[in-house]
């Protein structure tokens, strides 16, 4: 083990000033390169965060990089995804580019990083307490010669601090601990990530239909922390939310309506947030409009309201979407 000279303690220093501050992961992952850069003289450098090795990463900061090879750090995960599966069980947590066999023709070496003039990369691996991948800081050099034993020290104490910056599953475990029911990260686009530890269930899958219901109530900023999701047969599933950086973890769980509602009192309420008469729910429900005025009168008994203004009121509160 090398001994640090003071310049490389006193970034160790400051960085865990950074880390210890309010600003936001974005902002203190460029403020931690601006200290590593004082002593490792990168060309370039990126921290990401790994939800999920074979998904694409989040890059929290790479200043001073081409877009290209910002765009190949979040890439590599799924391009380079054998050789980094190889760097993960091997390397503890620092590796050189000429550590790992074949690394020299990985599509992010020969395609981005050769390009842009630059001819070596170190990586610290981050991970968490069960030892498991989170992330990882990059940094690229254009002579080799600017890498020194010293420099990996550095930031393979660096990348045993940056764990609770790059992880991505902090703020969910912390929000859904607890919580029964399956899991998963929806994309804005309608895919999902699996969540490590939980399964995703039949409805929280690639672009099926409560992941897209998810995905578009994000898209809007209309997400509940938390709701009630009817399913094609009918049933409702309570779903929990938590925003992670790029996604949406959901929890979601089949469980009995609040105040004893039943699935059909539900159905109608939903109709009553839209607007519509007892005579026009009976039209979408196919019932009479004496049946929805004997739903609607055990909706207000159950809810414990006065009138249909009342219920409307006391739906959005449990967290039920209009249909």
């Amino acid at each position: 083990m090398l001994i640090m000279d003071d310049a490389a303690i006193e970034v160790i220093v400051n960085v865990g000033a950074v880390l210890g501050s309010h600003a936001g992961d974005e902002e203190r992952a460029e403020e931690v390169l601006d200290l590593l850069r004082k002593v490792i003289p990168w060309d370039a450098a990126g921290i990401n965060s790994i939800p999920v090795l074979g998904e694409q990463a989040q890059c929290l900061a790479a200043p001073d990089t081409p877009e290209p090879l910002r765009v190949a750090y979040g890439l590599m995960t799924v391009r380079d995804r054998p050789e980094l599966r190889t760097l993960e069980r091997v390397y503890e947590s620092v590796a050189t580019i000429d550590d790992v066999p074949g690394a020299r023709e990985l599509p992010l070496v020969t395609e981005v990083v050769v390009p842009a003039g630059l001819n070596q990369v170190a990586t610290a691996m981050v991970r968490d307490d069960r030892g498991l991948v989170q992330g990882m800081i990059i940094c690229c050099f254009a002579d080799p010669a600017d890498l020194r034993p010293a420099h990996l020290e550095l930031l393979d104490a660096l990348g045993r601090m940056v764990h609770g910056l790059v992880d991505p599953w902090r703020t969910p475990r912390s929000a859904l601990a607890g919580l029964p029911g399956h899991r998963a990260a929806v994309l804005p686009d309608g895919d999902c990530w699996e969540v490590p530890g939980h399964g995703p269930g039949e409805w929280l899958v690639p672009y099926g239909r409560l992941s897209r219901e998810v995905a578009a109530l994000a898209a809007v900023r209309a997400l509940p922390r938390s709701f009630w999701w009817q399913d094609p047969d009918g049933v409702f599933h309570r779903v929990i939310t938590a925003p992670i950086r790029g996604a949406v973890v959901v929890v979601e769980s089949v469980e009995p309506l609040p105040h004893g509602l039943s699935a059909r009192e539900a159905g109608v309420l939903r109709a009553m947030m839209t607007g519509l008469t007892n005579r026009q729910i009976a039209h979408r429900l196919f019932v009479s409009p004496a049946t929805v005025a004997k739903h609607v009168s055990h909706i207000h008994a159950k809810l414990g309201v006065g009138g249909r203004a009342g219920a409307v009121c006391r739906a959005v509160d449990l967290g039920l979407l209009p249909l």
